[in-house]
């Protein structure tokens, strides 16, 4: 919800915490290996470590791996845990 120029977010009924526009990011559909919700921006690791991130109309596990260079699909990364994300 935006007030006055700035974003809030209700967390509780009639409880609102302002809101860095730039650090909302969008639920992949895809739970991690310990049940958590991995939203775009999630840092993820899953024999390495790399970030999720959204392009051409899906998202992907971004990381640099000198044998491997690929992206991987979502669906690949299910048994990755997420450890954070680029806005902590």
């Amino acid at each position: 919800k935006r007030k006055s120029g700035s974003y809030y977010l209700e967390v509780a009924e009639d409880v609102w915490k302002g809101v860095i526009p730039e650090t909302i990011c969008e639920f992949t559909g895809v739970l991690d290996a310990n049940g958590k919700e991995i939203f775009e921006g999630d840092v993820v690791q899953c024999g390495t470590i790399g970030t999720i991130r959204f392009g051409e109309g899906r998202f992907f596990y971004d990381y640099t791996h000198p044998e491997d260079p690929e992206q991987l699909d979502m669906s690949e990364i299910k048994t990755g845990v997420v450890i954070g994300n680029i806005h902590d």
